[in-house]
């Protein structure tokens, strides 16, 4: 199917990776694992608020935030879930070095 998570505008893909070995999801249920990494030039705030506002836009609950690191090298993670817990998905957003962030997101749906 589709790729469950929205893309933040404008974004290279960098890697995309698919596994169902030993994944599962929610209660116990097995599961597909799906993860992209993309880059954008913009700065991380701006790529967190996108998400903060489009996963709930989409179906998806925010379940935990956490924030590390300083202004300009830190990293910003939102973990979601949906359909009662059988999906879940995790946003990272890191600063990279030269300017602009790094988004891998992963994302786990029954098989």
């Amino acid at each position: 199917g589709s790729w469950g998570i929205p893309i933040y505008p404008g974004t290279n893909l960098v890697m995309k990776t698919s596994s169902d070995k030993s994944e599962t999801v929610g209660d116990n249920i097995p599961a597909v694992a799906e993860a992209r990494i993309y880059t954008t030039s913009d700065k991380r705030t701006d790529v967190v608020a996108f998400y903060e506002n489009k996963m709930p836009a989409n179906g998806w609950t925010e379940m935990l935030r956490t924030d590390t690191g300083e202004v300009n090298m830190g990293s910003s993670v939102r973990q979601y879930e949906k359909n009662d817990g059988r999906e879940s998905a995790s946003v990272q957003c890191s600063d990279i070095k030269d300017g602009g962030t790094m988004i891998n997101m992963m994302w786990k749906y029954p098989k």
